[in-house]
């Protein structure tokens, strides 16, 4: 599963990539993404011959669209689901139709899968809908439909090159989300998102320039669950009313906005900032920081004939809000400013870490001309006449940074904080005779997380040059208990990391330090701990239920760029 989201990027920026040869100039490429950039909201639909085992093999019905690779299918039993794919219930018509009243802008679907098989009539291969008891072209079918109801049809079709130049998503870009935990049909799969976090994750992605890809797989009858039509009927009707602040909309101008997000549109005299609303200011004051603008109007997309109070101070723009939202989903403020955008963020609080360990260096940085950056320690908010920073500041303690923006006396900015913590770094065990590597115990069992090994008993035991799955039995469902010590050569603050699949964690000592538990694709997490120079004990703890499976432990400190703990490091 670690590879799927690659690979669906990948394939997302194929179907946009013009078919000329010739390299295209930015005005070119501007007119190509118009539709794409005003669109902002698609439908991204799995749907292959995965649905016919809904996510279930063996007893298990935790697998999706990649139920061949995870359930291990032999290859020739996967294909003969190609006899039995026969979507009676399939219409083009009513699939366009809901995601149009959705709101949304275009539809790509899966025309081929990571199994091969092609949803569309070929003559490259008999491995295809046309040779199916189905018999027809579901993807002429929809491009039919699309066109009726004046949607966007794009193809992801399941090529990948890491090496290609537009392999990694850039200045254009979307995500694809699923509503549940699976791309393509799961019967028994209930976890689906609510509409008000779909909505959010929409108007998210868009206040950052994005696209939002939003996946839905349907039924082996060719038809959406009854959760999906749910779900994007809400959208819908949110759209119907605030889709104005999504569609054409560019990324918000601000850093940071603690009460939601914000997306944006520009014009020849004015700027619209559209404010979305996760938190509901419980005063009923929203504060928008670092705006020097004039505000002309405010007002609620759900209460547009309700013109809101606004009022200024220093730098904030302050809008007086109603006791209650009009609506639950997702509030949107339309404030409309005088341009030309006139907005200062607050300054970056730069620093390697939150802890340290002796001595911290910080800077503080702003993108903004012709601003004097003022500080405190602590904890109160800058004024005129504080610190002005000069240089890099160091700090010996614990201490609360607050930095914010002046021009000519006046504040121009929000305020940013930024906490640290002074660590006393662990002291060294006296270690006797060290031998190279790590020892392990090697434990098998079905887990949903880590267990605590200390009652189970091991299946093997013994030594190891490092962290490896290599005693491991063929089979899945196992776990590894490795300990030892790790030779730290220098006293410092240090941040150690365990890239797993499924579940890790690593003490130092007693100190639970990464917690990376749980059953999860590849995941990567990092905790960190100030240490003296010598022998630490170690010890790192990891689990695998089904499919993919993989463990790396990294360090870093602030001589040491991040890598792999070095074999060298470790002994028992």
């Amino acid at each position: 599963m670690r590879r799927i989201f690659l690979l669906f990027q990948l394939a997302c920026l194929l179907v946009h990539l013009p078919l000329s040869a010739q390299p295209e100039s930015k005005t070119e490429r501007d007119a190509r993404m118009a539709w794409w950039r005003e669109a902002r909201f698609g439908m991204f639909i799995h749907w292959g011959l995965y649905a016919i085992p809904a996510g279930e093999w063996d007893g298990k019905t935790d697998y999706g669209e990649w139920i061949r690779h995870s359930a291990r299918i032999p290859l020739e039993t996967y294909d003969r689901f190609q006899t039995r794919f026969n979507p009676v219930k399939f219409n083009a018509d009513e699939w366009v139709r809901t995601a149009k009243d959705a709101g949304m802008k275009y539809i790509v679907i899966t025309s081929k899968h990571h199994d091969g098989f092609c949803m569309f009539d070929t003559k490259q291969t008999g491995f295809n809908i046309i040779e199916t008891p189905f018999g027809r072209d579901v993807m002429k079918e929809l491009a039919v439909a699309c066109r009726k109801y004046g949607l966007k049809l794009c193809f992801y079709y399941s090529i990948m090159d890491w090496h290609h130049p537009d392999y990694l998503p850039r200045r254009d870009w979307e995500t694809c989300m699923t509503m549940n935990d699976h791309w393509g049909y799961n019967n028994a799969s209930t976890n689906y998102k609510s509409a008000q976090e779909l909505i959010r994750m929409l108007t998210d992605i868009a206040s950052k320039g994005g696209n939002y890809l939003l996946n839905v797989g349907p039924t082996g009858k060719g038809t959406f669950p009854k959760q999906v039509v749910s779900r994007l009927k809400k959208i819908g009707k949110w759209m119907t009313v605030n889709g104005e602040s999504i569609y054409g909309t560019v990324a918000s101008p601000f850093t940071s906005t603690p009460w939601g997000c914000c997306t944006m549109k520009e014009s020849q005299d004015t700027v619209t900032l559209y404010l979305h609303l996760f938190d509901w200011p419980a005063d009923g004051r929203l504060v928008v920081d670092g705006c020097l603008n004039e505000p002309l109007q405010a007002l609620l997309l759900a209460e547009p004939e309700k013109k809101l109070i606004i009022s200024r101070e220093d730098d904030k723009i302050l809008v007086l809000l109603p006791k209650k939202a009009p609506e639950k989903l997702s509030p949107v403020v339309k404030l409309t400013l005088l341009g030309p955008l006139d907005i200062t963020n607050a300054p970056d609080i730069v620093a390697n870490n939150d802890l340290f360990v002796d001595l911290m260096k910080l800077e503080l940085v702003s993108d903004r001309p012709n601003v004097e950056i003022r500080f405190t320690g602590d904890g109160t908010d800058p004024v005129d006449t504080s610190f002005l920073y000069r240089e890099p500041l160091e700090i010996r303690g614990a201490v609360t940074v607050k930095a914010r923006c002046f021009r000519d006396g006046k504040p121009v900015s929000g305020t940013a904080t930024r906490s640290f913590t002074m660590l006393l770094p662990l002291a060294p065990k006296n270690v006797e005779n060290p031998t190279p590597g790590i020892r392990y115990q090697y434990f098998e069992g079905e887990w949903d997380s880590l267990p605590d090994f200390s009652k189970l008993t091991p299946v093997k035991s013994g030594h190891l040059p490092y962290f490896t799955f290599d005693p491991r039995n063929e089979q899945e469902r196992f776990g590894f208990v490795y300990s030892g010590y790790i030779l730290i050569p220098k006293r410092s603050l240090y941040t150690f990391y365990t890239e797993s699949d499924d579940g890790s964690r690593l003490y130092i000592g007693r100190k639970l330090v990464v917690d990376n538990d749980g059953l999860h694709g590849l995941r990567q997490k990092d905790g960190s701990i100030g240490l003296t120079a010598g022998f630490h004990p170690i010890r790192v703890t990891f689990f695998e239920k089904t499919g993919s499976d993989e463990l790396k432990v990294y360090v870093r400190s602030l001589d040491l760029p991040k890598q792999m703990i070095p074999e060298e490091w470790l002994v028992y």
